[in-house]
């Protein structure tokens, strides 16, 4: 993983993933794009999205200050749709803000809240699919936790660090568990969500590759690790005591450079992944067997080739890419086949938009 804030890679989601949760709700309507930049001050940038062509438009009074020093290191959106959260990398702090569902405009959730070092160069968020927890991963090898309010959507730090052994700096939950790893160790590290929400003792599974990226399906029974440079994709069964058993080797598609980000589709029949060397790759994956395969047509390239991040709503109407930490591109989704067209760049405000994510309603 490059450590450097324009082209720093997020775990998924994704987190989390962007469409974070488990829902596999169709019936929302994709929001705003909502993008982060390293540049000090007005550095979070709000996109309304065009329904019909995926094209985006910056809202009146986007880029917002909210006086973040260096953002891009991870965002999230909470499963409710319209809360964000920002690990602010450069002052160690963690925002919630609250998109407005008609204007797109930002309002700050409660209080910044000081994680005492747990955004401190943040390179990962994950948030559990019931949307109770948030946790960070920093790049000293600790998880931190913190309880989202669920009427304010207000963040208050639980517990005491988790710290394990090696190198842990991409994370992504289940309701149960967190699964952190990085490409220094090629260990996954397991930790029991407590009941509240602060984390258990880390146990070591033993990858065997290195990771750059972290993803849990819908339906929270497999696990896909992001690769390094050349690695593809592994993917892993979720037993019932958090453990991992391999599903096979691992799948390297033509030329997959540095896998920094993955998101399923809200029926979870399909996969997506932003590619440092190329853009976004598209995949098949059987919810049954955990299996991925690369669809006809994939990857998709970017204007400078290459993404660090990649974000979809639950519909899966479009998909949302960086462009090598500069642009933000987006694509009209097939949502029978999975395929993208219409691939559209806008531009942003800042010059380091590497990390972004998408509302619904």
């Amino acid at each position: 993983m490059k450590r450097f804030a324009c082209s720093l890679c997020v775990a998924a989601l994704l987190a989390f993933l962007v469409g974070c949760g488990n829902s596999n709700k169709t019936n929302t309507t994709p929001g705003f794009v909502v993008a982060a930049d390293s540049i000090n001050g007005n550095n979070i940038e709000i996109f309304s999205v065009n329904q019909t062509s995926s094209a985006l438009t910056a809202i009146s009074g986007s880029p917002y200050n909210f006086s973040l020093a260096g953002p891009d290191g991870s965002i999230v959106t909470h499963p409710n749709g319209k809360w964000v959260y920002v690990c602010d990398w450069s002052s160690t702090n963690l925002i919630g803000l609250s998109i407005d569902q008609t204007a797109g405009t930002p309002t700050a959730i409660g209080s910044t809240v000081n994680t005492t070092g747990g955004c401190d160069w943040s390179s990962s968020m994950a948030i559990t699919p019931a949307g109770k927890y948030i946790y960070t991963a920093d790049d000293d090898d600790n998880i931190s936790s913190f309880s989202v309010n669920s009427s304010t959507g207000a963040l208050t730090q639980v517990g005491t660090p988790a710290t394990v052994s090696g190198s842990a700096w991409v994370i992504t939950a289940t309701d149960s568990y967190v699964y952190a790893g990085g490409d220094g160790s090629q260990n996954i590290y397991i930790m029991k969500i407590n009941s509240d929400g602060s984390l258990g003792t880390p146990t070591t599974f033993a990858a065997g590759v290195g990771t750059e990226s972290l993803a849990i399906d819908r339906s929270q029974k497999f696990l896909v690790i992001g690769g390094t440079s050349g690695v593809g994709f592994a993917g892993y069964s979720i037993n019932a005591d958090g453990s991992l058993t391999s599903l096979g080797s691992p799948v390297v598609p033509s030329g997959v450079s540095w896998v920094d980000q993955i998101v399923f589709s809200g029926d979870n029949k399909f996969m997506y992944a932003s590619d440092e060397g190329v853009g976004v790759r598209a995949f098949s994956f059987n919810p049954s067997t955990g299996a991925i395969a690369e669809l006809a047509g994939s990857p998709y390239a970017t204007s400078n080739s290459g993404s660090d991040s990649v974000a979809m709503d639950p519909t899966g109407k479009f998909v949302y890419a960086d462009d090598s930490c500069s642009n933000v591109y987006s694509w009209v989704r097939d949502t029978t086949a999975g395929t993208l067209s219409s691939g559209t760049p806008t531009t942003t405000a800042g010059d380091a938009v590497c990390q972004l994510t998408v509302t619904w309603k």
